[in-house]
């Protein structure tokens, strides 16, 4: 089974209902190497909530704010088809209160991998985690 990868960008984003539909057979990852705007968050909360085929969920060096990891909680609890979550490089050190909440839905969804390095944690989000 081939992995298919495809970029969030703002040039794609209406490509997701496409892709989150035509891939039962595949294991698909969403990558970004940009900042993800909070309309665009909505669009991206709206494909992978509902989508039956996604598995893992890849978005590394993207500078998740607030609301984007609220929204990445609410698909990995919704999903529960998601098995792999990769949020490296995003700078989440700086989200006390939402990374608790976040932690939270790890706990309560079926992610059984989960990536967070190069995000400067402290202590705090690793008692969050744990």
């Amino acid at each position: 089974m081939s992995n298919k990868v495809y970029p969030i960008s703002q040039g794609n984003l209406n490509n997701l209902e496409f892709v989150s539909k035509s891939y039962s057979d595949k294991e698909v990852y969403y990558a970004s190497n940009k900042s993800i705007q909070d309309n665009e968050w909505d669009t991206i909360e709206k494909y992978l909530t509902n989508s039956p085929y996604i598995k893992s969920i890849h978005l590394s060096g993207i500078s998740i704010n607030k609301y984007g990891l609220e929204k990445i909680g609410v698909i990995i609890r919704m999903n529960n088809r998601i098995k792999s979550l990769n949020l490296e490089w995003n700078f989440l050190n700086e989200l006390v209160d939402e990374f608790e909440d976040f932690a939270d839905a790890v706990a309560q969804s079926n992610v059984s991998y989960l990536s967070l390095n190069n995000n400067k944690l402290n202590s705090s989000h690793k008692k969050a985690i744990i």
